[in-house]
């Protein structure tokens, strides 16, 4: 026996609506979710939708058209359940529901049909399930370089090809155009995620899933304090260079990804007061890639800036033009030191694994491990991963640049 219920999970004024399924199997409950485009503010949900004594029109009126709505869902989605081998049921079966329910036409075809071949269930996977770009575009990269690998041996590979003897030729032909390790690793990542989709409804390969590449080590690179003040200390700077140093900085010092510090403006800011009656000034922002609302304090190297500026931060330029930029400062504080990293090679497309001057290396991920690097041991773990969003501390000690014995030196800090 299955039932459905709503929710509403947002922290907006208005949003859509999540369906819930519940039911139980083997004597074990499962609970799965997934978006619907029921759009509603969350003072209805929370306030008036469950009510029975209504007197506004516009209110009763709203409370017939959710309830129609979830009414109509909810039975397409229990029917389908009856119909469905219970083995089958996870959380992309009910989007790929929820999915059909709005589409009908769209998808009538593909929900009776499985594709064949491997590159195939890509395009049926991403289509169905996938509406991060992000996510897309990397599912898309591995499939194109399958295409390619198809052409080299004039066979196309079914799902059912994908073996052991699959993964050490593919993975022979990629290591021979010079791909970086970890590159193919996330490759086979999302070869195996189709194949585990796939196997719902088609026999693959299992020993395929306890296939394996060792993950390449690879230095994690970072801004010092000195070399930040060295960038700080650089003058007449073209304003471009300028205002892009300024963004370098606040993103060494905020710890957050460039979707997010680019989007600063002063409206952000407020001030609060601590225990000490000391005045604090926070900036308060929802992170784009956790959804989460984060009040941020702000150090003193990034008030300085928006003193420089009049209390405003500095100009919002590209993703594309901040990562090119960010280069010419590094070249302009003379950041040469000989390094092993990955760089985009543009004739290739690809990142390239060699040893490079630092400043030819640096990208907007540089501020966060900055952050992190720098305030690792001085400032609480805890604190640090609060501001920088990382949600476990095994991801935050990955992406530091700090060694064991770094690690130790901190530790005897305390002692």
């Amino acid at each position: 026996m299955a039932s459905i219920n709503f929710l509403y999970r947002s922290q907006r004024d208005k949003a859509n609506l999540v369906i819930r399924l519940l039911y139980r199997n083997l004597g074990k409950d499962y609970t799965i979710g997934a978006d619907s485009k029921i759009n509603v503010t969350k003072t209805y949900w929370e306030k008036h939708h469950n009510s029975s004594k209504l007197k506004d029109t516009d209110l009763i009126s709203e409370q017939n058209r959710v309830n129609k709505l979830m009414n109509e869902i909810n039975l397409f989605v229990l029917e389908k359940f009856e119909k469905t081998n219970i083995k089958f049921i996870d959380k992309d079966w009910l989007q790929l529901q929820i999915n059909q329910y709005y589409n009908p036409d769209e998808y009538t075809d593909k929900g009776d049909k499985n594709p064949v071949y491997l590159t195939e269930y890509f395009d049926y996977y991403i289509e169905l399930f996938i509406n991060n770009s992000n996510t897309r575009k990397k599912l898309n990269t591995t499939k194109n370089k399958i295409i390619k690998y198809e052409d080299v041996i004039k066979n196309k590979i079914s799902v059912k090809d994908v073996d052991i003897m699959f993964f050490n030729k593919f993975n022979n032909y990629l290591q021979g155009l010079n791909y970086n390790q970890n590159t193919i690793i996330v490759d086979f990542t999302n070869i195996k995620t189709i194949c585990k989709y796939a196997k719902k409804t088609i026999k693959v390969n299992e020993d395929i899933f306890d296939w394996s590449l060792k993950k390449d080590k690879t230095a994690i690179i970072y801004l010092t304090l000195d070399e930040l003040d060295s960038i700080a200390g650089l003058s007449d700077l073209p304003d471009y260079l300028d205002n892009v140093r300024d963004w370098l900085i606040i993103s060494c010092f905020t710890g957050q990804r460039v979707s997010d510090f680019m989007q600063f403006n002063k409206s952000m800011i407020t001030e609060q007061i601590d225990i000490n009656g000391k005045k604090i000034k926070l900036i308060e922002f929802t992170q784009k890639k956790t959804n989460l609302n984060l009040p941020l304090a702000l150090h003193p190297k990034v008030l300085e800036i928006l003193e420089k500026r009049n209390g405003d931060f500095p100009r919002q330029i590209s993703d594309v033009k901040y990562n090119k930029y960010i280069k010419l400062v590094g070249e302009k504080a003379e950041l040469n030191d000989i390094i092993d990293g990955s760089k985009l090679d543009s004739e290739l497309m690809r990142k390239v694994k060699k040893r490079y001057k630092k400043w030819e290396l640096l990208t907007s991920h540089i501020g966060r491990r900055s952050f992190a690097s720098n305030f690792y041991g001085k400032i609480p773990t805890p604190l640090i991963m609060s501001a920088t969003g990382h949600s476990t501390e095994k991801s935050f000690l990955n992406y530091i640049g700090k060694s064991h014995t770094d690690r130790a030196m901190s530790l005897a800090n305390y002692f």
